[in-house]
């Protein structure tokens, strides 16, 4: 009798995983239904390249305007902001009308993998674009003044690297205007370009975040230098999925073999798109986004 008891917890506890596996698959299908713009295959665990030209258009969203029109900006807290017009879908790439691509970085600031990041990109006078969480920003300012002083992008990654799908608008609204602030405070200003953790959104998350003022940025090229993927496979899947306008997503915080295949990799990705003929540049400028102003909250409050 024992034995059946022990055989029918088993059993419950395989079914329960289960059920949370297909779950899981289930919501992560969905997300994908709901946004708009092109297809991202992405989850909360593994992040793949996305951005194919052969990916199917997604459906437009309800009451939004069409793609590629602005919406209204939402003033959020942020001291000085640069500016763009929000556009309603995710970006991933840019129109690939010219030669421009830009080198992309998540989950920073890092004592010293960004700063070995910022070496390189200085040695072969190459400029990219930071998305930066907020916990780690408070714990390392200085890094995150250099990479303002070196002239990269800098743009919002959160505050604590939560699942933006699985947040109050409450709680998307703070991580995203805790973030902004912190940045403000140390550099003065940062873009309003998003980039949502694990590259996941749905239609309700990419309102709550365009009303807040911020365009939202995902990749197309997808390098999988967080997983500590072999400084030949990043090389690889450059190769395979670099096109004019690309948006290649690397990372400079996370574990040491994996930080350190990135470092291994990057000259040579600079040198391989180089010889190419791409030009790197920021995100906003390979996006090709149109500035609106750098706003300013205190002047606005006085002028009202």
């Amino acid at each position: 009798m024992k034995r059946i008891n022990k055989y029918i917890v088993l059993y419950m506890m395989i079914m329960g995983f289960v059920w949370f596996i297909q779950f899981e698959m289930v919501e992560e299908k969905v997300q994908a239904a709901d946004v708009q713009g092109e297809t991202p295959i992405s989850s909360a665990i593994i992040s793949s390249a996305e951005g194919q030209d052969n990916s199917p258009a997604l459906e437009e969203l309800d009451g939004a305007p069409t793609n590629g029109e602005e919406i209204d900006q939402i003033q959020t807290n942020s001291e000085n902001r640069i500016s763009y017009s929000i556009k309603n879908h995710v970006l991933y790439k840019g129109g690939g009308q010219a030669s421009k691509i830009a080198l992309t970085f998540d989950d920073g600031p890092d004592p010293y993998y960004t700063g070995k990041v910022l070496d390189i990109l200085k040695e072969h006078e190459v400029k990219a674009t930071f998305f930066l969480i907020g916990t780690h920003i408070e714990k390392y300012p200085d890094v995150v003044a250099r990479i303002a002083e070196e002239g990269h992008g800098i743009g919002n990654h959160s505050w604590g690297h939560k699942k933006f799908t699985w947040l109050s608008p409450t709680d998307i609204q703070s991580e995203l205007e805790k973030t902004g602030d912190l940045i403000d405070s140390i550099t003065g200003y940062h873009y309003n370009i998003f980039r949502p953790p694990f590259g996941t959104m749905n239609k309700k998350t990419l309102e709550l975040v365009n009303a807040a003022g911020y365009n939202v940025v995902n990749w197309s090229v997808d390098t999988k230098d967080w997983s500590g993927t072999p400084v030949s496979k990043i090389l690889y899947y450059v190769k395979m999925q670099l096109k004019p306008g690309g948006i290649i997503l690397m990372h400079s915080s996370g574990r040491k073999q994996a930080m350190e295949n990135m470092l291994a990799s990057l000259p040579q990705i600079i040198q391989l798109a180089k010889e190419k003929g791409y030009v790197f540049v920021t995100v906003p400028e390979v996006l090709d986004l149109e500035e609106d102003t750098v706003i300013n909250v205190e002047e606005r409050k006085q002028g009202e």
